[in-house]
C-alpha cells in the first residue's frame, strides 16, 4: 500500500506489510526434543544385572550393598556381609571379587588373579588343534645282528614315545635259513615284549610264509601343534610407474596454510 505527505510535498513512500502467515498445529520443536530425550533415557536404563560365565561384575561393579560370600577354604557360604567390607579384605593387587550368582540372594566369591591365568591358560591348550599320528614303517630281517636289532629297536621306540605309530616288518633275507612259524612267532613276540613300555599293538598281525608285520602304537598321544602366531598383514605397495607418476605430479610443498575443509 503507498501513502503520501501532503504538507512536505514530498514523493509517495511506499510501506510493505508482511502477509498474514497461517500457522497450523503440530509438534512443536520443543515437544520433539523432550520425546528424543525421553528416548535416549529409555535406551540408558540398565536390565535387570545378568550373570554370565564372562563379564561379571567385580568389586564396586556389583550393584547390591548386602552379599554373601564363598568362604575360599571351606566353600560354606558366609553370613550377609557388606560388600565394602568383603572388598576391604583383598590383596587388590592380587584378587579381586566377583558376583556368580543373583538368587536367592547375591552370592560372591574371591578369584585369585593366578586361578584366573591358569584356568584360562588350560583353556587354550584344549582348544590346541591335536597332531595326527604319524606312520612309518622299520624293516628287519630274521637273522638281523643284535647290534643291529638295538639300533633298529632304538628309532621304533623313539616314533612311539612320540604318539607315532610304526609297522615293524620281519622279511626272510635271500641265502638265510628260513626260519619256522614257531620261530618267527617268538622273535616277534619277544620284540613287542621289548616295546611294550612306550607301545602295543593297535590291529591285528599280518604277513606270510615269511613275512610278519607287527602294528605298534605309542601309549601317548602326539604332541598339539604349535600355536601360530598372527601375522601383519603386508601392505601392499602400489606398482613403480604409479609412484613415479605420483611424485611428478604431487606439487611442493610452499608454505602456504592448506585449505579448510568444513
Amino acid at each position: 500500500m503507498a501513502s503520501t505527505d501532503p504538507s512536505a510535498g514530498a514523493s509517495p513512500i511506499i510501506q510493505f506489510q508482511p502477509p498474514n502467515i497461517l500457522t497450523l498445529p503440530g509438534p512443536s520443536v520443543r515437544a520433539a526434543c523432550f520425546h528424543q530425550t525421553a528416548y535416549n533415557l529409555k535406551l540408558k536404563v540398565k536390565p535387570e544385572v545378568e550373570v554370565k560365565p564372562e563379564g561379571r561384575p567385580r568389586n564396586h561393579d556389583i550393584p547390591y550393598r548386602l552379599v554373601r560370600l564363598v568362604n575360599p577354604d571351606t566353600s560354606a557360604l558366609e553370613p550377609p556381609a557388606p560388600l565394602t567390607e568383603v572388598i576391604a579384605r583383598l590383596d587388590n593387587k592380587k584378587e579381586w571379587v566377583e558376583l556368580v550368582a543373583t538368587k536367592p540372594e547375591p552370592i560372591v566369591k574371591i578369584i585369585k588373579g593366578s586361578d584366573a591365568f591358569n584356568k584360562v591358560k588350560a583353556q587354550q591348550e584344549k582348544k590346541r588343534e591335536k597332531r595326527p599320528r604319524e606312520e612309518k614303517e622299520i624293516q628287519l630281517t630274521w637273522g638281523i645282528s643284535s647290534g643291529d636289532l638295538e639300533h633298529k629297536l632304538s628309532k621304533v621306540r623313539e616314533e612311539l614315545e612320540a604318539g607315532n605309530r610304526v609297522n615293524l616288518v620281519y622279511a626272510h633275507k635271500k641265502g638265510h635259513a628260513k626260519p619256522t612259524p614257531q620261530e618267527m612267532e617268538a622273535r616277534v613276540q619277544e620284540t613287542v615284549d621289548l616295546l611294550a613300555d612306550v607301545g602295543s599293538e593297535w590291529k591285528p598281525r599280518g604277513g606270510s610264509q615269511t613275512i610278519a608285520v607287527v602294528y605298534l602304537q605309542g601309549h601317548n598321544d602326539p604332541a598339539p601343534l604349535p600355536v601360530r602366531p598372527l601375522k601383519a598383514k603386508r601392505v601392499q605397495k602400489p606398482p613403480k610407474w604409479q609412484r613415479k607418476k605420483d611424485d611428478e605430479v604431487a606439487p611442493e610443498n610452499s608454505g602456504a596454510p592448506d585449505a579448510l575443509c568444513y
